[in-house]
């Protein structure tokens, strides 16, 4: 346990005044607990830094309907969700390469209503294995990694969208799971601003809509998966 300097004390002061994460649970939101980790180093020594967020970050997607109930407002509006194909590789502790993990390419429309969450198919999730680089029989559990892209509505994108992908080996099948990644995405925050989005309106999205894992063996070096994404478009409260 490290003492507070001033470094950390100004990241949870960025972290908490001007990122303003949020989180988004099912259901009423009641009282949770919300914590972001940081992992830096300094010195040539890791830190993780635990940043608690108040009860400002907690949203939940059983907010009640809309401040405005227009038929306007509430009418379907469309927008187009793009992705590039993206993808990492996992390495085992010996520095060799043990599997890549893509994420596919994908351009569809999504009909949003106001007020009503949309969960759409958003692709595969694919892992191949190199079953020449893994010892059978020697597990181990692989540095995390990270998985970068940058999805699209329309012409706008979030600042960063990396997923952190956790591997591990248990002598004969090799796991990767991707957890979930959520924005909320406004026009004040937006260089290029939505269009259909009004000045009081937010899109949230979250992709995938749980923690996604695929697992691969010896025997059978591949799987997939499809991704599901989740997409509400709301006042901003």
């Amino acid at each position: 346990m490290l003492e507070m300097d001033s470094n950390n004390r100004d990241h949870i002061k960025y972290v908490r005044e001007k990122l303003k994460p949020t989180v988004t649970f099912s259901g009423k939101s009641g009282r949770r607990y919300v914590e972001v980790l940081d992992i830096h180093s300094e010195s040539g020594v890791n830190v993780l830094l635990v940043v608690p967020m108040g009860d400002e970050a907690v949203r939940s997607n059983d907010e009640g309907p809309p401040q405005d109930t227009s038929a306007e407002t509430l009418a379907p509006r469309s927008f187009l969700f793009s992705c590039a194909r993206s993808s990492v590789e996992i390495a085992a502790p010996n520095g060799l390469s043990v599997a890549i993990i893509e994420l596919d390419w994908v351009d569809t429309a999504i009909e949003l209503v106001k007020g009503q969450p949309t969960t759409l198919d958003l692709g595969v999730l694919s892992i191949r294995i190199e079953p020449h680089n893994l010892i059978p029989g020697s597990p181990f559990l692989a540095s995390p990694r990270k998985l970068v892209c940058r999805p699209g509505i329309d012409e706008a994108s979030p600042r960063t969208w990396d997923y952190m992908v956790f591997s591990r080996f248990n002598g004969f099948e090799l796991t990767s799971e991707l957890r979930p990644l959520s924005v909320s995405l406004q026009n004040k925050n937006l260089s290029t601003a939505l269009k259909q989005l009004g000045s009081r309106e937010e899109l949230l999205m979250t992709i995938p809509t749980a923690a996604l894992a695929l697992s691969a063996t010896l025997a059978a070096p591949s799987a997939s998966a499809r991704v599901l994404g989740e997409f509400i478009l709301r006042d901003i409260r």
